[in-house]
């Protein structure tokens, strides 16, 4: 991961417009996945199903990512998806709310969270991204339903996982989910900035640097070190 940064340095010191800068976040991406894929491997019975919808989903953010390549899209996009890779997005986001959304209901099974837990995530969640997406589609800026659709799903799992990171699971699950947390916590927030900021050198910098952060997170915490 950090050949990856340092990749990254480069080309944006090189020249900030290069549109290759995006491929260390592509490459971070599928070692996310990677890093998820072994939490999978190594999660209980229970907690496989979470696991692989959150592998899944980050694999096709990197092939969503990679349709964007050379990066010309990349960088011109606006708060609006690119439509040539926003379905593969949706299908990414999808998974990732599945994978997201069971997570803790399990836990709460596994007496791994309290009781009750899982609702009160899942409600807070719902309420502060649903008035947030509301909010910012009415007096911001007017976007179609897909992309409504894809920014609301990400506002809410971004809520999710900011909650769940302040939790605290019994034993080596509870903490493997607890940095899992943390760390796509901080990959939303990335996906965050990109819609609310203007496309722009600054923006693509700030995604960059969250994004790579959450991932490098997920890799040096992974079960077998990828990083």
């Amino acid at each position: 991961m950090g050949l990856f940064w340092i990749g990254w340095l480069v080309l944006i010191t090189i020249d900030p417009q290069n549109p290759w800068r995006l491929l260390p976040v592509l490459l971070s991406d599928a070692l996310g996945a990677a890093a998820l894929n072994t939490f999978y491997q190594q999660a209980p019975k229970a907690l496989k199903t979470p696991f692989l919808g959150l592998s899944w989903g980050v694999l096709l953010v990197t092939v969503g990512d990679l349709m964007l390549l050379p990066g010309k899209q990349y960088l011109n996009l606006t708060g609006v998806l690119d439509p040539s890779s926003d379905y593969i997005f949706l299908l990414a986001t999808i998974s990732i709310m599945m994978g997201s959304f069971s997570l803790p209901y399990i836990m709460e099974q596994q007496g791994l969270y309290p009781n009750g837990r899982f609702a009160l995530l899942i409600g807070i969640a719902a309420v502060i991204s649903s008035v947030t997406v509301y909010l910012f589609t009415t007096y911001v800026t007017k976007m179609p339903f897909l992309n409504i659709l894809i920014h609301a799903i990400i506002m809410l799992v971004f809520v999710l996982y900011l909650l769940q990171s302040f939790l605290i699971g019994g034993g080596r699950i509870g903490k493997q989910v607890q940095v899992v947390s943390i760390a796509l916590t901080l990959v939303n927030v990335g996906r965050i900035i990109g819609i609310i900021g203007d496309w722009s050198p600054l923006t693509h910098t700030l995604y960059e640097i969250v994004w790579l952060t959450g991932m490098s997170v997920l890799l040096y915490f992974s079960p077998r070190k990828l990083a």
